[in-house]
């Protein structure tokens, strides 16, 4: 036959008359479609491609007028899928093997007429025209007609698709292997489908924000087990039913890659370590108590009280973890990497290994321990004469709980009742002094979830404004400002908590304390962290830093090894450049608060989805446009909600659950009326 260059479309289209219900060949979004014309106008055509699709074209992404008439829809699907049939069942490699060699552009035509020996019907021309318009094999598209491909292209295009099918035939074994889950042996995975996992994995974890993302949503269009629903969601519940995670897995630990233990170096180093006794002064026969929550392992502070000839010496100490962490051993930069212990409701993270924040760091009772003691001398009517600050080596006593120390309160004749009752009346005092210099009181319950082995979940109320709660309170803030003092006295590099003075002047008094509460944090200026000492206005001090929880917070060990440098009469442990390096590094800070807030949340909803028929009492705060804001007392949280109507500020309601999702941390509440 012979060969001729393909003619331009541009006559085709010129000459040809259109008609309602011819078939048609054009280009869409780049793919090649049939369709039917049902209207013709001057300058454009509209086309139906199924029973809900017509569109609106111009004749320039015409490819071919078929010489195909149909009657209606139907009889246009017919046809097309008839044609569509035949493009699918060419083998163009002999007619490939005649042109291999010939670099003339044929039209589809030609092409068609070597190979069924004649013109062929308008179906079957427009039938090739679709075969070398899809990523034909043999063939591809050049100046409006068809070129063959050389001998290395099409072999190159045969390996890719043998490739192809490869890894086709891996993502089936794959997806089969998902969706078994008594397939747990990742030594029965290939390489990629090692790399696929650990994709879905990643993704489980960052979500969207995965950098490989759209190897992901490949991958999941074409995972059968995956689809359908929250894809994120379905893979993490794949993970779990292949043992990898649990249910109730704390993706935010692995988000933020919180280490959750530490290096056979790091255990190693805690074991060895021992505390140096000294130049301590020895207080060992002095009566310590220490006052926490009855689960708390890692006591870090103490207290003493004592009659004088002329009042009353008060003690506050401090287990010395500078002593057993050197700064920038191995395990100081453990610590300085987690920042802080993080108690979350079904587990501790601690920041220091077990060893030594819940054995030789801790104030444990009859174990003799280094301390930095805070000193106050105070009058017969508790005003405050002098402080003191001294290395010491302690014993902690009495071990007590917050419970056990309010009972002991009540009594005269048993051990370290007189200690408590000093305290008592002491912090009285200290508390009053900071009233009268501006501190706002902002009192409340404090909630804790607990979640045992069993995943038993435990809600526990406690009110913060019990006796023995005050009596550490208040000396924790006493021992944090003379520290702070301290060190700003002698000119010494310190992170500072600051807070501007809050005017509450014009404030009226709500009815109800929670309201209350609401506004004057509303009102309240930002907490500031400062190398500046500046007055703290919500706490009624001149000057403030945290430095009593060394053994939980890096940062108050850094201001621990401040102090002791301070004490030696040495050079500052850490410059101001160095300082304000680990005030920058308090930003990790934020996230485990976030990370601890959300694993309580998510906590609440599965305690509530437990619950049949749960009524949530709830106290309005605020009322606003389109919803409410609550905050449920028994729980110690606030979200938005929507009722009826528009309750006043301080009113009590009673709402149930709608929607349960610890998973996506959902929960949907409608108010009761009738829940008398």
């Amino acid at each position: 036959m012979k060969t001729r260059v393909f003619k331009r479309f541009e006559s085709e289209r010129n000459e040809h008359s259109v008609h309602i219900g011819d078939l048609i060949i054009f280009r869409h979004r780049g793919d090649i479609q049939i369709g039917m014309v049902q209207a013709v106008s001057r300058k454009k055509l509209k086309v139906a491609t199924s029973a809900n699709r017509v569109m609106d074209i111009s004749t320039d992404p015409i490819v071919r007028y078929t010489d195909i008439r149909v009657r209606d829809l139907p009889e246009m699907l017919a046809v097309r899928r008839k044609i569509e049939d035949q493009a699918l069942s060419f083998d163009l490699e002999e007619v490939w093997d005649v042109l291999k060699d010939d670099p003339s552009i044929f039209t589809s035509e030609d092409i068609g007429e070597l190979y069924w020996g004649e013109p062929g019907s308008p179906e079957q021309r427009a039938a090739m025209l679709l075969h070398l318009s899809r990523q034909c094999l043999y063939f591809c598209e050049r100046d409006n007609g068809f070129t063959s491909r050389t001998s290395d292209q099409v072999r190159s295009i045969l390996d890719k698709e043998a490739r192809q099918r490869a890894v086709n035939t891996e993502r089936e074994g794959f997806d089969r292997w998902l969706a078994d889950e008594k397939q747990q042996d990742l030594q029965s995975l290939t390489n990629r489908q090692k790399r696929w996992l650990s994709h879905l994995r990643e993704y489980v974890i960052q979500g969207d924000e995965y950098a490989a993302i759209d190897q992901v949503r490949s991958l999941l269009k074409e995972m059968p087990t995956l689809a359908g629903g929250d894809p994120q969601r379905a893979v993490f519940e794949v993970m779990v039913r292949k043992g990898f995670w649990d249910e109730d897995e704390n993706l935010d630990l692995l988000r933020y890659e919180i280490p959750t233990g530490f290096t056979g170096e790091v255990l190693e180093y805690a074991a060895a370590c021992r505390s140096s006794e000294s130049g301590r002064e020895d207080l060992t026969g002095l009566p310590i108590l220490s006052i926490d929550d009855a689960s708390t392992q890692d006591i870090d502070d103490a207290l003493s009280a004592e009659r004088t000839e002329d009042g009353y010496r008060i003690g506050v100490h401090i287990t010395d973890v500078a002593d057993l962490v050197p700064r920038d051993s191995v395990l100081d930069l453990a610590a300085r990497e987690r920042m802080s212990s993080l108690y979350l409701p079904d587990r501790h993270v601690p920041m220091l290994p077990t060893s030594l924040s819940q054995d030789h760091c801790a104030l444990l009772e009859g174990e003799r321990r280094c301390a930095i003691s805070f000193f106050f001398t105070l009058s017969n009517d508790f005003e405050l004469l002098d402080s003191r600050i001294m290395p010491t080596l302690i014993v902690n006593r009495a071990r007590l709980s917050y419970d056990e120390a309010n009972r002991l309160l009540g009594t005269i004749e048993q051990p370290y009742a007189e200690v408590l009752q000093i305290l008592n009346q002491a912090v009285d005092v200290f508390y009053q002094r900071r009233i009268d210099q501006g501190a706002v009181d902002l009192e409340r319950s404090v909630v804790s979830i607990k979640v045992d082995g069993e995943k038993r979940i435990r809600i526990v109320l406690r009110d913060t404004s019990t006796r023995s709660e005050h009596i550490v309170s208040e000396l924790m803030i006493l021992a944090n400002r003379t520290a702070a003092a301290y060190l700003a006295g002698r000119g010494m590099p310190a992170i500072y908590r600051t807070q501007a003075e809050t005017d509450l002047g014009d404030l009226e008094q709500a009815e109800h304390d929670a309201v209350w509460r609401f506004l004057v944090l509303r009102r309240m200026k930002p907490l500031e962290l400062s190398l500046k000492s500046r007055p703290h206005a919500t706490l009624g001090v001149d000057t403030y830093c945290q430095i009593t929880s060394p053994i939980r917070r890096y940062a108050d060990l850094v201001l621990q090894r401040q102090l002791r440098a301070g004490l030696a009469d040495g050079p500052p442990a850490y410059d101001a450049d160095e300082m304000m390096d680990e005030l920058s590094a308090l930003e990790r800070s934020r996230i485990l608060n976030k990370i601890q807030a959300r694993r309580e949340w998510y906590w609440l909803l599965k305690h509530l989805a437990q619950l049949k028929d749960v009524h949530i009492r709830a106290i309005v705060l605020e009322t606003r446009e389109r919803n409410i804001l609550v905050e449920f007392p028994d729980f110690g949280t606030r979200m938005a909600v929507k009722v009826e109507g528009r309750p006043s500020p301080g009113a009590e309601i009673v709402l149930t659950p709608v929607v349960i999702d610890p998973w996506s941390g959902t929960l949907r509440l409608r108010q009761v009326t009738d829940h008398s």
